[in-house]
C-alpha cells in the first residue's frame, strides 16, 4: 500500500505548533496547540479507540494517514477481534518539523477549532 497522507485543515498554521495539554473523556480526546501566533487551537476527536504519544510536544502539522501502525493494529484488534477489512476509524497522526510523528489518535473523526 502506497503511503498517503490527508492534511488536516486549521484556521491557524500548525508549523512550529507546541502541544500544550490533551484530556480523554468516554470516547474523546481534546487536544489544545499553542500555535506559531500564540494562538490555541484545538482539535476534538470523537469516537477515540487508541493514542500513542512518542513524547515530542513540537507540530509542524496533523494529517489522516492510510499507514500501518502498532498502535491502529491494536486498537482495531481490541474493538473486533478480527480486524476487518473496512471500518470507520482512522489513523491522524501529529508530526514534527522532522516529518517524524508525535502523537496518533485512532479515531472516527477530528474537528478543528480556535
Amino acid at each position: 500500500m502506497t503511503m498517503q497522507f490527508t492534511k488536516i485543515q486549521s484556521p491557524i498554521s500548525l508549523a512550529h505548533a507546541v502541544i500544550r495539554r490533551y484530556s480523554v473523556s468516554d470516547d474523546g480526546l481534546a487536544l489544545e496547540l499553542q500555535a506559531w501566533n500564540n494562538s490555541n487551537v484545538h482539535l476534538n476527536f470523537s469516537g477515540v479507540i487508541g493514542l500513542g504519544d512518542f513524547g515530542g510536544r513540537e507540530i509542524s502539522g496533523f494529517v489522516q494517514s492510510n499507514a500501518s501502525s502498532e498502535i491502529l493494529r491494536v486498537a482495531l484488534h481490541r474493538m473486533f477481534g478480527r480486524i476487518p477489512e473496512s471500518h470507520e476509524y482512522h489513523l491522524f497522526q501529529g508530526l514534527d518539523h522532522d516529518d517524524q510523528v508525535t502523537i496518533e489518535v485512532i479515531a472516527k473523526a477530528v474537528t478543528v477549532t480556535i
